[in-house]
């Protein structure tokens, strides 16, 4: 009648230091006994699994879903959960980009995760996951030259595929471990990424950005049909921060 899955990760908090958390998600209910006890009975079952391994938890809603984690939480000893952040999804299309690959991007993930953790310290940071489980072509790492922007170009093709209502496939670059330190570098290397997405064969791109930063990035590709899918971030045993790096991959 229903199906959660929960993934206990370390989650890197602001100011760096590390906590394991609950990553809960996938959460579906048979339209036929929504409103019933099918959630509680999810959520109770999660929290047997966790044990006392953590009180923490978090999971990533795309906004318009319809039921959220506030409505079924916080009685019949579930741990109550609040928003703690928003983030937004782009989809770019890669075809009409006229930008060359550069490969002075490209660079060792040993470098890549390095900037990363710099460039994403000031928020709360996903960790660990193998990039090489989930995409069937191989992950590469692209660090802008001056270390201002980072990313990792995966797709999620060996763990989960996209459809849509007519039955056809999207196939999809995902840019994970995107951070920056100004827009305009941000905006270098996601060119570059959308360049590299194209050159396999991907129509279109996939990345995660703060949710502030939105309108910046509308701008920034005006001359391309990007998507905006705004998502919140709630969890419990965390405080609300306005700055969360979370992968497209793994949402």
């Amino acid at each position: 009648l229903g199906v959660m899955g929960a993934a206990l990760r370390p989650l890197a908090l602001p100011g760096g230091e590390e906590r394991l958390a609950v990553y809960l998600g996938d959460v579906k209910v048979d339209p036929e006994v929504r409103g019933g006890p099918t959630l509680f009975r999810l959520a109770m079952a999660a929290m047997a699994w966790v044990g006392d391994r953590t009180d923490t938890a978090y999971a990533v809603v795309m906004d318009g879903t319809d039921t959220i984690p506030t409505r079924y939480t916080g009685r019949l000893g579930i741990p109550p959960f609040s928003e703690l952040g928003k983030i937004m999804v782009l989809r770019l299309p890669t075809s009409e980009l006229e930008v060359s690959s550069d490969p002075t991007y490209l660079t060792s993930g040993e470098q890549g995760m390095a900037c990363f953790s710099r460039l994403s310290a000031d928020g709360y940071t996903c960790l660990g996951g193998d990039p090489v489980q989930r995409s069937e072509t191989d992950p590469v790492w692209l660090v802008d030259p001056d270390g201002r922007a980072c990313g990792r170009l995966e797709d999620t093709l060996r763990a989960k595929r996209l459809f849509a209502d007519d039955g056809s496939e999207m196939r999809s670059a995902h840019l994970s471990c995107f951070a920056y330190a100004d827009l305009s570098s941000g905006a270098d290397l996601l060119r570059h990424a959308l360049r590299l997405s194209a050159d396999r064969g991907f129509p279109d791109l996939f990345v995660s950005v703060p949710f502030g930063d939105a309108p910046a990035w509308r701008e920034a590709f005006r001359k391309l049909e990007v998507v905006l899918a705004p998502a919140t971030v709630f969890g419990t045993g965390l405080e609300p921060a306005s700055l969360w790096n979370v992968n497209v991959t793994e949402i």
